[in-house]
């Protein structure tokens, strides 16, 4: 086999185990492929040979970024009709008279997801997350094909950890969501702050250690860091949690708990989850040779108990690197590929656009959207090792959930026929 072939990932048949995706990108890294035709017969059902003298993807990072994406390029599948999936903008699903009956209404549209209340049982929060995206906390006037299932999937994925090491109890029911864009649980009072935890030195912690600060949020950074150092260890830099329009503000945790926004055990508690959570990210994406650089949790009560509210580790809240690249190019002080959202904020950056008053939206291309929603399919294939919606029958291209609102209606009816006939059961 040739050094500059693809090797691409049968996602339908045979998934790659992490420990061959970490074989076979330590051969690749170290440039001898002396192993790897023993590697390829080792695992010949799972590997494809592609004989295509076109497809050759120099480089470390592209690579893997290929086995991220998915890539069926055997059966003519390739993230190029990307275009053609629907988005979903806006939701009205209290509106209609299929589910009147259930009594449900909406109660908070937020700058991705749109939150509706029913009044089955003790009461059911239904979440549904759009194809919306936000930047600098502005909603941006375009969607992200694939995103709100990709977020929703992540953050289920993760919460079952979480559930299953017995780090936090998650506001979603254990049991199936009626759609992919669809979570439902229940229905906790958020607190007004956002737990950002950060393990690296980077974004607009970056921004402003560079600009000579030295303490952010209650938070003491040494002297002599670059950008996208690994921090000592991981510090919590918490935000209020701005409405739909506004921004969020840096504040210690002094200040949350003598502004009311949460007492001082309240507090203790959600940053000592936040780092078990971080911790877990952490595990979790080294596995995926990447590497969780920050993130935000948020919180909420139910019944007096602490829940997590909200998304976890989706990269929408999180920012990742890929782990392979980061060993290979940090020492040399190269930039980094952020394999989040991240990604479209720089973009932005570089055309004057920072979310601030008289600014407008430049001008995002179609391309430049479709490279947003591929490094979303890459993050959710690379941490869960499979892909988000299987090929079609003739492998032409990705089966994606029906996003009209009357798609979602009906689902919504089926969960509730099933889930609420008693209207009390939990």
């Amino acid at each position: 086999m040739k050094a500059d072939k693809v090797l691409v990932y049968d996602v339908v048949q045979k998934p790659v185990t992490v420990n061959l995706l970490t074989e076979l990108k330590l051969e690749k890294q170290r440039n001898t492929l002396t192993n790897l035709s023993l590697l390829e017969e080792k695992h010949k059902e799972t590997l494809q040979d592609l004989n295509n003298p076109e497809i050759k993807k120099p480089g470390l990072t592209a690579w893997l970024f290929d086995l991220g994406l998915c890539r069926l390029t055997a059966n003519q599948h390739t993230m190029n009709t990307i275009t053609e999936f629907p988005v979903l903008l806006k939701t009205d699903l209290h509106l209609g008279d299929k589910l009147s009956k259930y009594s449900i209404q909406k109660i908070h549209e937020g700058k991705v997801r749109d939150s509706y209340f029913s009044n089955t049982g003790t009461g059911d929060r239904i979440v549904v997350t759009t194809d919306r995206v936000s930047a600098f906390d502005v909603v941006l006037p375009f969607g992200i094909p694939g995103k709100g299932a990709i977020l929703t999937q992540i953050s289920n994925y993760f919460m079952e950890i979480a559930r299953a090491r017995d780090i936090v109890p998650c506001w979603t029911f254990g049991y199936g969501n009626p759609n992919p864009q669809i979570s439902i649980g229940r229905n906790c009072e958020p607190f007004k702050i956002e737990m950002i935890v950060r393990g690296y030195l980077c974004g607009s912690a970056w921004r402003a250690y560079k600009n000579g600060a030295r303490s952010i949020c209650g938070q003491t950074l040494p002297e002599g860091l670059k950008e996208n150092d690994k921090l000592p260890n991981p510090i919590i830099t918490p935000t209020t949690k701005a409405e739909k329009g506004n921004h969020d503000e840096d504040i210690t945790p002094d200040s949350i708990v003598t502004s009311g926004l949460c007492t001082q055990i309240q507090y203790y508690e959600m940053a000592t989850i936040s780092l078990k959570l971080f911790e877990m990210g952490t595990q979790e994406s080294k596995k995926a040779a990447m590497i969780l650089v920050d993130t935000k949790f948020e919180f909420g009560l139910f019944e007096g108990k602490i829940y997590l509210i909200d998304e976890l580790l989706t990269p929408d809240s999180s920012r990742y690197f890929d782990l392979y690249r980061y060993n290979e190019t940090h020492p040399r002080g190269e930039k980094q590929e952020d394999l989040s959202k991240e990604y479209l904020r720089k973009l932005l950056m570089e055309r004057g656009f920072e979310g601030k008053e008289g600014q407008v939206v430049p001008e995002i291309t179609q391309e430049e959207i479709e490279e947003v929603s591929a490094r979303y399919h890459s993050v959710y294939h690379r941490l869960t090792g499979k892909p988000l919606f299987l090929p079609t029958g003739d492998g032409s291209h990705l089966s994606y959930p029906q996003v009209a609102e009357s798609f979602l209606k009906e689902d919504l009816d089926r969960w509730f026929v099933d889930n609420r006939r008693d209207r009390g059961a939990r």
